[in-house]
């Protein structure tokens, strides 16, 4: 089996270690853009061979791994075309799948295999240097669609690194994210920036601030062209979370304006009890 990763960010680059510490292939490539992150991961041993251009990726190649943004995953794959053998399968791990997979099927040779999945792993910080090896050890990996061999080949790849397979639609899975991820990180970008203001040229307020926004705006240091790829792909379900938070701010503004502390404690058990629930159901599936 051979195995090669196109984007050696944190997600691509942890997978290529997870995938050595497996024994899990044959010969692992990896190709960027940035021969910086080609070079550390070819120095640190988490790949075999390393690439800038992902078309001279080597042809006999089973399975291609697009582990670039979501806005790039197209211009990745259009270079790989003209490269797989009869029967290659190319996944990604992108956290958006609707679009990204029609955009790759449209242009799919009709002998080589897409199967979209994503892993619900990784941090706020960002490049090779920041991979980890036990970084899908049971965590969720997503597989929206596929069948036949590409599919086990892809579902047994994953199951190398620890993770756990689950499977849903692809309109489901971005609904879902669009809520439980997407929201989430565009409020701490948001929250940040206004947090931000607080700040004057005689007291800098991020220095005395609590735990509180530093829990919430943990996830603002992520990369912004990558999620702002990931907020646009996945339009549609990212404003319709927005629309419902913001319904749910403002009948908390309502009770703060009215001073009206029963509803407002209402609304903010609420949440508490919706975060007790998110809590007792982590990583039950």
């Amino acid at each position: 089996m051979k195995i090669s990763i196109i984007g050696l960010g944190q997600i691509g680059a942890s997978l290529c270690a997870a995938l050595k510490e497996a024994d899990a292939a044959d010969e692992i490539t990896g190709a960027d853009t940035n021969s910086a992150a080609v070079d550390y991961c070819v120095s640190e041993g988490l790949i075999d061979r390393g690439f800038k251009d992902a078309a001279e990726i080597p042809p006999d190649t089973d399975i291609y791994v697009l582990a670039v943004p979501v806005h790039r995953m197209r211009t990745a794959a259009d270079a790989l075309f003209s490269t797989p053998r009869p029967g290659a399968v190319i996944t990604d791990v992108g956290s958006v799948k609707e679009s990204v997979a029609r955009s790759i099927e449209s242009v799919l040779p009709p002998d080589v295999f897409f199967v979209p999945a994503h892993p619900v792993a990784g941090s706020e910080k960002q490049g090779a240097k920041a991979h980890k090896k036990t970084i899908f050890k049971g965590k969720p990996v997503i597989i929206t669609s596929g069948s036949g061999d590409a599919l086990s080949k892809v579902e047994d790849m994953w199951k190398k690194t620890g993770a756990k397979i689950l499977k849903m639609s692809a309109r489901e899975h971005d609904r879902i994210f669009a809520l439980i991820s997407h929201l989430p990180h565009a409020c701490a970008y948001s929250l940040s920036s206004v947090a931000g203001t607080a700040t004057t040229e005689k007291v800098n307020a991020f220095s005395i601030s609590g735990g509180g926004l530093k829990d919430t705006t943990r996830i603002a240091m992520s990369d912004p062209d990558l999620w702002a790829g990931i907020l646009i792909e996945n339009g549609e379900n990212v404003l319709e979370a927005f629309k419902g938070f913001s319904r749910s701010i403002s009948k908390i503004a309502r009770a703060v304006e009215a001073g009206d502390r029963e509803e407002l404690a209402r609304l903010l058990e609420k949440g508490r009890a919706a975060k007790e629930l998110f809590i007792k159901n982590e990583r039950n599936f």
